[in-house]
């Protein structure tokens, strides 16, 4: 253990020294670090899109646009699904599938469970899911998290100036480069960790 410390510490070292050396240039010498805080963002809705077509079917099992509406409600029912979460929208079916006959269903809802009843289509051979998605809910409190990862860097970076045997500095330069999109396609973890990462480079005394 004791080994493993002294090799990370000789490791942070040989960093601090060069970044010293890199930056003399610049008449300061400075510490360049990334900090993090973790979060886990929350689910806002998840939303699909369902085509029914008679694409799978075979003359014989021909059906109109109507037989399709009915037989695809009566799947909603079947399955405990709200028929409010589903609405149709011929005009994208239309720019989508480009030919035949057929409609399209926008499904929105808020629950997991709801979301995962539409497994079920594959039993319909007139409809398919075109897109599934999911949207998280906005960040609140991106200051709170930018906050803890500041903090977290300026540990870091005392830790280094330490072996270094000098004295941490004021902050010279802050990079954010965060982008939490709302849409999202991790459908393995619905509460997904995140990372919250700043790059942080203080002066050195």
């Amino acid at each position: 253990m004791k080994k493993l410390w002294i090799r990370n510490a000789v490791g942070v070292l040989l960093f601090v020294l060069f970044t010293c050396q890199v930056n003399a240039q610049d008449h300061q010498p400075s510490i360049q670090v990334y900090g993090v805080a973790n979060f886990n963002r929350a689910v806002d809705r998840y939303t699909a899109e369902i085509i029914l077509t008679n694409a799978n079917y075979d003359y014989e099992g021909y059906k109109t646009r109507d037989e399709m509406r009915t037989a695809f409600l009566q799947f909603v029912v079947k399955n405990g699904l709200r028929e409010s979460a589903f609405k149709e929208d011929s005009v994208l079916f239309f720019m989508i599938d480009g030919y035949g006959e057929g409609t399209l269903f926008k499904f929105e809802s808020d629950s997991v469970e709801e979301f995962a009843k539409l497994a079920g289509l594959h039993k319909l051979r007139i409809a398919r899911i075109n897109t599934k998605r999911l949207f998280y809910k906005p960040l609140m409190n991106t200051s709170e998290l930018a906050a803890k990862a500041l903090e977290d860097a300026r540990k870091k970076a005392e830790v280094a100036a330490a072996v270094a045997g000098r004295k941490l500095g004021k902050i010279l330069e802050i990079a954010d480069g965060n982008n939490f999109s709302a849409e999202a396609y991790n459908y393995y973890n619905y509460e997904a960790g995140e990372v919250y990462q700043l790059s942080v480079k203080f002066g050195l005394e």
